[in-house]
């Protein structure tokens, strides 16, 4: 039972032995009343409230005003370093840190001292003792019948109509009612006598020493000891639990251990107190602290040398982890601390004495397993299972459909062993194909208590369901971006002027990005969206590929740093790695007798485009004091072809030949490098996504060496719809780079936009976002997540033509798309409509502009730009002085207007200058 537990069953046990009591300190009788106090007086009943009103001299009255007036006021009083929850009805909280020890037993009787409590209904025991201020009830009938209630006087009598005076004080309730009894009918023929108690006589006892709030308490007749210490708001926690004194007429009546009341329910010397009793609690004695493995982590009283056992005992006895051979005693001497380990299993020391001051912990139990194995990663069920002599691998993971999932690597697992005290490690290597398929095989190893199993995973790639959900998510984002276009076009002409304005020069600023970004979704055809969603899928692929990887690592990551760590001079760390053409590149443990074959089924395998002819191993060989790294070259074929007919003889395969199988293997040591090579002029995937108008669109395969113009022709050429002027080119290289530069101006422009902060600090304007350089930040902001487009400008019509000086050579990942004739031009900026209009070959840039209501006042007319279709840019001829020949606008063309950041409004200019003259006014006018 854990301490919260034992705590709750003392405060049930409390609450069974308190009955109803009044406690009024001395202190608070001589104040006003408490709102709580004057509740529980009025809940007494009319003849009880008058009764202790005039008893203490209190007004009726007067309360009746205050608890009109009167606000409640919570109270949290403090108990040594324990603080009263006045939200909880000012019950006691003693727990702090979950490791931190309390003070055992002073939670039980803590709180605020309580106030007044009704009387009434409380059953009196039979040896209850009358006295003076007790109430009796008696009913006669028969022959007579009637009621009377006395109130029994000083002098411990009642008065009895025509019956005259009954003593009663000093009896017991039971004497007292068969004495009255006895008498009545004695007096009175042929009747029947019932005696009851009424109200209770209250009575004043002291509760002095280290409670909370010691001082003189009113307490009803009834009221037992730890009545009275709750009344007192408990006991401090620098007061004692084990020695609280009864005294009686100045002497020592009885000495009360609450530890016999917390922990074994026994209420004997609970007694009940009478009339000028006084309540001693002296301080706290010695202590010890008892911690570990025991249900009731505490500090406890010590009254003398006691053994464990009974201490362990007080503390709830031992956890299910508790190791019992070993339980610490730190004990402070003259000459430091001594520290004892006890084994209570021994008879002798189970009678081990603790004396005052000392620290017993009790340690937990090995976590280490003793009869188990471990299995973890690709496998179905992973943690912890029951070794037993001559369990092999195939006991635990044979069945390949409920023991090891989809993921699992069947060819290779690895056996972690310790091989010594120092817990150093050594690795052993196995196949689960092979160990499934040939129980007797020597990949079915014997396993030892403590193993480690090791199941590696594979790629498996992207199952059928991750692929239809691919696919369903590209075609969600294509309709979504359709969408987007749409409505983008439809608001361009219900926005307000400003609105169109930013938009425009948002569009402006992303002009390239949305023509290319969008080529493979907005204007593709359906063959053409499926080639995007291939290249999609490649992508995702490699990200599991990745995944994969790192599955892996995270699972070796640990033995291999165990590996590294136990290395020393004379024991080379067993790892080795392996790169190149392989599934798995990287660092691999050096399992026990592991050669080259082994490393390559630990990595993988090989991919397709390994060169079998050739690999090369690095060996540090160390000589005459000196390392050297020595090379060799080693045909993966023959070591292949070796392996396999070793791996299947038959009758008529030699010794001779056997031994020469196994010589072709390559033993490995600490360290050693693998180099897998790729084969010359491998390319697993070169292509290129060719869209728009040609005949047959879609992704092509392509050579190295093969240019643009050859792409063309495989394609069928260009449609008569088609637009090779506006054609949009991309290449993943450029993309890269692009994305490179746009990072490296981001944190330029960051920098120098945080620099002018710093500068205008020591100004008024603060960084705010209406400020010019929070406004400048936002702006810097958003170029952050501007993507890259890698576009490449091309004339493709000058390469269908056949220049070869315009013909490119492809490159992997490149996209082209041809769009359609689109006999428009386009003009946006600071004008007044910002349109579209038909293409006309006899207007210029400045009829173009006009027709879409000219420039507004803060365009920049001097630095008009067009954007063509194939993304190139020209530059109009704006010159008075020097005219040149204007190019020609062509279909797709866009007009850019842009804005004059030096632009002054008329007001402003009229503004300075006055301020300017009057300035000179006002000078002119001081010197004269």
């Amino acid at each position: 039972m854990d301490i919260f537990k034992k705590i709750k069953l003392a405060a049930l046990v409390s609450s069974s032995l308190i009955t109803a009591s009044i406690a009024v300190p001395s202190e608070v009788q001589a104040a006003s009343p408490s709102a709580a106090q004057i509740a529980q007086f009025q809940s007494l009943p009319k003849s009880q409230q008058e009764a202790l009103a005039s008893q203490y001299g209190i007004d009726m009255a007067t309360l009746q005003s205050q608890d009109s007036k009167q606000q409640e006021i919570e109270i949290a009083p403090t108990i040594g370093k324990r603080q009263v929850n006045a939200k909880t009805k000012n019950e006691l909280t003693l727990f702090g840190d979950e490791n931190e020890l309390t003070l055992f037993g002073y939670e039980l009787f803590a709180g605020e001292p309580t106030s007044m409590a009704p009387l009434g209904d409380i059953p009196a025991p039979a040896d209850y003792m009358m006295g003076t201020g007790d109430e009796l009830h008696i009913q006669i009938f028969g022959k007579e019948n009637s009621n009377y209630s006395f109130k029994v006087k000083r002098d411990g009598s009642i008065d009895i109509p025509r019956l005259g005076p009954f003593m009663v004080a000093g009896e017991t309730f039971d004497q007292v009612k068969h004495g009255l009894a006895t008498f009545i009918k004695n007096k009175i023929i042929g009747v029947e006598v019932t005696v009851s108690l009424g109200t209770l006589r209250t009575m004043q006892v002291f509760v002095l020493g280290d409670a909370y709030k010691p001082g003189t308490y009113v307490l009803s007749s009834l009221a037992t000891v730890t009545q009275a210490l709750r009344a007192a708001g408990g006991i401090d926690t620098l007061g004692s639990l084990r020695n609280i004194q009864i005294k009686r007429s100045g002497e020592l009546l009885r000495e009360i251990d609450l530890y016999d009341l917390l922990l074994n329910g026994n209420t004997h010397d609970d007694m009940r107190l009478r009339d000028g009793d006084t309540l001693f609690i002296p301080p706290r004695g010695a202590t010890i602290e008892v911690d570990g493995e025991v249900r009731r982590r505490a500090i406890y009283e010590l009254t003398g040398p006691t053994s464990i056992m009974q201490v362990i005992h007080a503390a709830g006895g031992f956890t299910e982890r508790a190791f019992s051979q070993q339980i610490n005693v730190a004990r402070t001497t003259a000459s430091g601390t001594d520290i004892f380990n006890i084994d209570v299993n021994n008879a002798q020391e189970r009678n081990f004495k603790i004396i005052a001051g000392d620290s017993i912990k009790v340690m937990p139990v090995p976590k280490d397993f003793n009869n188990a194995i471990g299995v973890l990663g690709a496998v179905e069920r992973p943690g912890a299972y029951s070794w037993k002599q001559g369990l092999r691998l195939i006991d635990i993971l044979g069945n390949s459909t409920q023991d090891l999932t989809p993921e699992t690597d069947y060819n290779y697992g690895l056996i972690v062993r310790e091989i010594n005290q120092q817990g150093d490690i050594e690795v052993l290597q196995f196949s689960l194909a092979k160990a499934i398929a040939a129980p007797n095989s020597s990949d079915n190893l014997l396993l030892q208590k403590r193993d480690q199993v090791v199941v590696l995973n594979k790629d498996i790639g992207r199952s059928l369901e991750e692929s239809t959900q691919t696919i369903g998510a590209t075609e969600n984002r294509l309709e979504t971006m359709r969408r987007e276009t749409l409505n983008s076009r439809e608001n361009l002409s219900t926005q307000n002027e400003d609105t169109q304005e930013k938009e425009s020069n948002e569009r402006l600023a992303k002009i390239a990005n949305t023509e290319l970004g969008d080529i493979s979704e907005d204007n593709m055809t359906d063959t053409e969206q499926m080639g995007q969603l291939k290249i999609d899928n490649l992508s995702n692929n490699t990200n599991l590929q990745r995944s994969a990887q790192e599955i892996r690592t995270t699972l070796l990551e640990p033995i291999i740093a165990q590996l590294k760590a136990q290395a020393s001079i004379t024991s080379p760390v067993q790892i080795v790695e392996i790169r190149g053409a392989v599934k798995f590149p990287g660092v691999y443990p050096l399992a026990k007798k592991q050669n080259l074959t082994d490393l390559i089924a630990a990595a993988g395998g090989m991919k397709e485009s390994a060169h079998l002819a050739r690999a090369e191993m690095s060996r540090i060989i160390e000589q005459n004091g000196h390392t050297n790294i020595v090379h060799r070259d080693i045909n993966l074929a023959k070591m292949l072809s070796a392996e396999s007919s070793n791996a299947q003889p038959n009758q008529a395969q030699s010794t001779e030949a056997k031994l020469t199988s196994n010589s072709q293997q390559v033993a490995l040591i600490s360290k050693d490098r693998i180099n897998v090579f790729s084969k010359p002029e491998w390319r697993e995937d070169l292509s290129i996504e060719l869209g728009g108008e040609v005949l047959f669109p879609g992704r092509y395969t392509f050579k190295r060496g093969e240019t643009l113009l050859d792409l063309i022709n495989r394609a069928g050429g260009l449609t008569e719809y088609a637009y090779p002027k506006g054609s949009i080119f991309s290449r993943e290289s450029l993309r890269d780079q692009e994305a490179q530069k746009l990072r490296y101006l981001h944190e330029q422009l960051r920098q120098e936009v945080s620099t002018l902060a710093f500068r205008r600090q020591s100004s008024a304007t603060s960084l705010s976002q209406s400020s010019p350089v929070g406004e400048a930040m936002d702006v810097v902001d958003k170029l952050g997540v501007t993507k890259a487009v890698g576009r490449m400008v091309i004339n493709l019509d000058q390469v269908v033509e056949g220049d070869k000086n315009q013909n490119l050579v492809l490159e992997n990942g490149d996209k082209l798309y041809i769009p359609p004739l689109r006999n428009i031009v386009t003009v946006m900026g600071h004008i007044q409509m910002p349109t579209s209009l038909i293409y006309d070959d006899n207007m210029t840039v400045q009829d173009y502009i006009n027709a879409t209501g000219g420039a507004k006042k803060q365009a920049d007319t001097d630095r008009i730009y067009v954007i063509r279709a194939n993304g190139s840019v020209m530059l109009p001829d704006n010159s008075y002085w020097f005219n040149r020949k204007e190019e020609k606008l062509l279909p797709g063309d866009t007009i850019v207007v842009p804005m004059d950041t030096d632009y002054v409004d008329g007001l402003t200019i009229l503004g300075s200058a006055t301020q300017m003259m009057y300035q000179i006014g006002v000078a002119w006018a001081a010197i004269k």
